[in-house]
């Protein structure tokens, strides 16, 4: 699943590891093996108490005073960090800057890219942005000369060039500004549903803001299974990873009237036999298997189920997202590719206290198709435009609601 033989790679890093000085030099060489293995999991490297050395890394002094979505051709201005900012830059949410200082977009992003591990482009771009993103990680910007930089900005179907003046991080008045957009990002984070109801037809779980406190109690589990089954389509946004995985794996197909079933084909390394893998067929590899002998309840939900993906969908919301799709014959997933690191994430311990993290375990759809690298194929592809991203509705579930409701 690698881009270059690992032999030939390990090859070429003996030198670089044996010019190791200090602790920057050496998170930097592991950060290019991480890369090496094309594998989203290796981004854990990069968490916050494991790499230390960040901003000498990647030389992260300037900070934009917008967040922003990086792609392939432009860097989305979303929204500005506060509405002084907004009136003192020349630039616009929704504006698309296509080069910075005379370079295109594609080869901007491409060199500050080098060391991001990611299975593919899509989370290559997610860790140039800004979503998501609670460490202040501003990649896309990164290995700037100064505070000022030259910036040609697409706005509606007019092209322009402009100055775009950045927060600088030795700035303590700069600092401020972007902690306290951090730590307010954070307070509306929690103060998302998990469970929503949209109308009185549809349901909405929210993967990553559902955690084991909101889990059912065994007494209100037929109640809700005859609400959900009144509905005529459940929406499940695996944008965020899962904080319940109980949810997904027992009580979701419990109430749903849903019996266990292998919906991938698992492989997990042998052992025994080092580099052999073993197709784990047992349902229970697969989900939750009651020892008690309880049966799911009453016949299978068949209303619509729709599962929202993005670049976010990684891991266990992949391997979610996989089972959602096979669940009954109505389930869409609308979206666009995912991390592309399906199976477990496995860890080795490093000296100085590291960890170099990768996908340990095989996944792939019954037929046979890879999803490593590939990630989860959606049904319907939607990618949210520049205007609808600086917008304040979610544009992706905005498209969910209107297939529910036109088919379409």
């Amino acid at each position: 699943m690698m881009d270059k033989d690992w032999k030939k790679v390990l090859t070429a890093m003996i030198p670089i590891f044996r010019e190791i000085k200090d602790r920057t030099s050496y998170e930097k060489s592991v950060l290019m093996l991480e890369v090496a293995i094309n594998d989203t999991h290796g981004g854990e490297f990069m968490e916050n108490g494991n790499l230390k050395m960040t901003s000498d890394i990647f030389k992260v002094r300037y900070y934009p005073p917008f967040d922003y979505k990086a792609e392939a051709k432009g860097i989305i201005v979303k929204k500005f960090l506060n509405d002084s900012l907004a009136k003192s830059s020349s630039l616009k949410a929704g504006d698309e800057i296509v080069a910075i200082n005379g370079i295109k977009m594609e080869d901007w992003l491409k060199e500050r890219g080098t060391l991001l591990p990611a299975s593919n482009n899509a989370v290559k771009y997610r860790q140039l942005s800004t979503a998501n993103n609670d460490r202040g990680d501003t990649f896309a910007f990164s290995n700037l000369k100064g505070e000022t930089v030259n910036v040609k900005v697409r706005r509606d179907r007019a092209y322009l060039n402009l100055k775009l003046v950045m927060l600088d991080r030795h700035n303590r008045k700069s600092v401020k500004i972007i902690e306290d957009d951090i730590l307010q990002k954070r307070a509306k984070e929690k103060k998302i549903k998990g469970i929503e109801y949209i109308g009185d037809d549809i349901t909405l779980f929210r993967a990553g803001n559902i955690f084991d406190k909101d889990l059912p109690k065994d007494k209100d589990l037929a109640k809700l299974s005859t609400e959900l089954k009144s509905k005529k389509a459940l929406v499940f946004d695996m944008r965020k990873y899962p904080q319940a995985p109980g949810l997904f794996g027992y009580y979701l197909p419990l109430v749903l009237g849903k019996a266990p079933f292998a919906f991938a084909r698992y492989y997990a390394a042998d052992l025994k036999d080092p580099g052999a893998f073993i197709h784990r067929e047992d349902i229970e590899n697969y989900m939750y298997v009651s020892k008690d002998g309880t049966k799911p309840m009453g016949e299978l939900y068949t209303g619509k189920i729709v599962i929202l993906t993005d670049e976010n969908a990684q891991s266990m919301g992949e391997w979610f997202s996989m089972m959602l799709r096979q669940f009954n014959t109505n389930a869409t997933i609308i979206g666009s590719q995912t991390a592309g690191a399906d199976g477990d994430v496995k860890r080795l311990n490093l000296p100085g206290g590291y960890r170099f993290s990768f996908t340990g375990n095989g996944i792939f759809y019954p037929d046979g198709r890879e999803t490593q690298r590939v990630g989860i194929k959606p049904d319907i592809y939607f990618k949210v435009s520049a205007k609808d991203l600086s917008g304040v509705e979610d544009a992706h579930l905005q498209r969910a609601l209107k297939y529910i409701r036109e088919g379409k």
